[in-house]
């Protein structure tokens, strides 16, 4: 009876061991917001920074009279599974205010779940281009949702938020400016007799409106900003961006990756900007006749510059466009042909 007892007594104790050198698994946590403040203990701010560092599906609920959260600066980049609810906070609805200067959520990974909220004065800027680059596309004041995350919204109201492309990069040695994001003015050309890159073009309900001129020479023929379409402005006989899907005299635009849009050529080119991971491609700078410059190249959930016209017979040349990450425009400067 006693070696009986002593048995189950050792294996309980080898159960118990081995339960412990289970490996753990991430486990889902709580964050409360407790105040208004844009930043510290018991914000939105800090509840968001603290899911993102932990695994699972997190909750962000919210205790106490909250009312209206200003924000200073952009709320972190959600990157993990959440959900955000403000149904438990009292004396009102709880409002997020962009304060006309910051995009207010942005979802870059994970499966998230919103609820509760009024969304406003929310603001989301293109990233202005680089020398000869295109303007960033701006986009998603209120909420931008990245390629592969997946947003759901239960009573959430969207007041007043606004996006709007960058401006075009001017140029040093170049004689065509960068073409505006949506909303974007274009780019200064370095030289007199120039021709400036075309104004984005701005979405207002259902009707479509010019954004800025081209610096320098935004007239249609000019700079290309009395064409509209979709992918910055442009296609003008100078050379501007081309839209997506639009076939106009200064180059094609060219449809990305991952659901963004490339913008088209300089002049006499076809080269189209590259969409990745839900960016666009801004639209080329223009340039002489000969090689084509490169494309510019959309980053993580941004928006990449446009590429270089052409080069060649003594006309300059643009960059490539460079990276843009979070609403980054185009780099890239003009080169010799």
């Amino acid at each position: 009876m006693r070696f009986s007892q002593k048995l189950r007594i050792a294996v309980l104790n080898l159960l118990c061991v081995a339960w412990f050198l289970i490996p753990s698994t991430s486990h889902s946590a709580i964050f409360t917001v407790t105040n208004n403040n844009d930043t510290g203990a018991g914000s939105l701010r800090q509840a968001i920074t603290d899911a993102n560092s932990t695994g699972g599906t997190d909750s962000i609920v919210f205790s106490g009279s909250i009312g209206t959260i200003t924000l200073s600066s952009a709320l972190p980049l959600i990157d993990e599974s959440v959900t955000i609810d403000a149904s438990g906070a009292t004396g009102g609805e709880v409002t997020i205010d962009g304060n006309n200067a910051h995009r207010i959520f942005f979802v870059r990974a994970g499966t998230v779940q919103i609820s509760n909220f009024n969304v406003e004065n929310g603001s989301a800027r293109g990233g202005a281009g680089g020398l000869g680059g295109g303007g960033g596309l701006g986009a998603g004041g209120g909420l931008f949702v990245n390629d592969g995350a997946n947003v759901t919204l239960q009573n959430v109201d969207f007041d007043q938020n606004s996006a709007v492309g960058g401006n075009g990069g001017g140029s040093v040695n170049m004689v065509f400016g960068g073409g505006g994001g949506l909303g974007g003015d274009g780019g200064q050309p370095a030289d007199p007799i120039g021709h400036g890159g075309g104004g984005g073009l701005v979405g207002d309900g259902g009707s479509a409106l010019l954004g800025g001129a081209g610096s320098g020479g935004g007239e249609v023929g000019d700079g290309g900003d009395g064409i509209l379409n979709f992918g910055g402005s442009g296609g003008a006989p100078n050379g501007g961006t081309g839209g997506v899907g639009n076939v106009l005299t200064g180059g094609d635009g060219t449809a990305g990756g991952d659901g963004g849009g490339g913008g088209g050529g300089g002049l006499g080119t076809n080269t189209g900007g590259d969409g990745g991971d839900g960016g666009f491609g801004g639209g080329g700078g223009g340039g002489g006749v000969g090689v084509i410059g490169a494309d510019g190249t959309g980053g993580i959930g941004g928006f990449g510059g446009g590429g270089g016209g052409n080069g060649g017979n003594g006309g300059y040349g643009g960059g490539g466009g460079g990276n843009g990450g979070d609403d980054g425009g185009g780099g890239g400067g003009g080169g010799n042909g």
